[in-house]
């Protein structure tokens, strides 16, 4: 019960938005503990419970011995291994626990955890291949089983290669492109289209649904443009309350 309680307490720590000195202390003492109590799980179930491999994993085991031992070439026949099920303990050697130590000082490095993520990094959808997408982290192998359907079948690792090359430099040239219309975008004080394709004439804009307040805001500003400037228009209109 004590590790079940330590493992949700560092959790909690560990997945705070806001972290403190305090907090980030408390979250080393309970990695400590945690860490202390894990191998104090292991050594009493390793005296107290026999455990052994599932029969799937001891079916995959003899058969990678038999693939390894290869084919009897007197016999013909493949030899024969016994099919037993060996211990199985439990394995603190692993990725996970291993960083669970390297987390306090990541959060004071790089902020609280919430605020990145080692699954995905970027993507970016290229407009001209739709197919593809930027992949980095522990999402790239994506892109390359990807890139595998794309192949022949033939000399795969060759033409994943060329592929792969090949995507990251129009993956390069589209961000380039992207940043340098941003880099004008953010210089201009405003951006009007030039494309007439779907224009709107304004008074007709107006005019269709004259009662609408904005609309009226809308008419009396342009009516007051056009007459400052020395141009007279007589304007026809069904609002109510017509501009002074």
């Amino acid at each position: 019960m004590k590790l079940l309680y330590r493992t949700a307490e560092w959790h909690a720590l560990a997945k705070l938005r806001m972290q403190t000195d305090f907090s980030l202390s408390l979250l080393e003492a309970c990695t400590t503990d945690f860490g202390q109590l894990l191998r104090q799980f292991r050594d009493m179930t390793r005296a107290a419970y026999n455990t052994l491999e599932l029969p799937r994993e001891a079916a995959a085991r003899s058969k990678r011995e038999i693939s390894s031992r290869g084919i009897d070439k007197e016999s013909g026949s493949q030899q024969s291994t016994p099919n037993s099920r060996k211990p199985k303990l439990l394995n603190l050697h692993t990725v996970k626990l291993h960083f669970l130590g390297d987390y306090v000082q990541q959060i004071r490095h790089y902020g609280t955890t919430d605020s990145y993520s080692t699954q995905l990094v970027h993507i970016c959808p290229l407009p001209y291949l739709t197919y593809l997408h930027i992949y980095q982290a522990e999402l790239e192998h994506r892109l390359v089983k990807r890139l595998y359907g794309l192949t022949n079948k033939k000399d795969a690792m060759t033409q994943i290669g060329k592929k792969y090359i090949r995507h990251h430099a129009l993956q390069n040239e589209y961000l380039e492109r992207c940043e340098a219309k941003l880099k004008g975008q953010l210089e201009d004080h405003h951006i009007i289209s030039k494309s007439r394709n779907q224009c709107v004439k304004l008074f007709e804009f107006v005019l269709a649904d004259p009662h609408n307040p904005t609309k009226k805001v809308l008419l009396r500003t342009i009516n007051h443009l056009i007459l400052s400037n020395g141009i007279f228009l007589e304007l026809y209109f069904q609002a109510t309350d017509p501009p002074s």
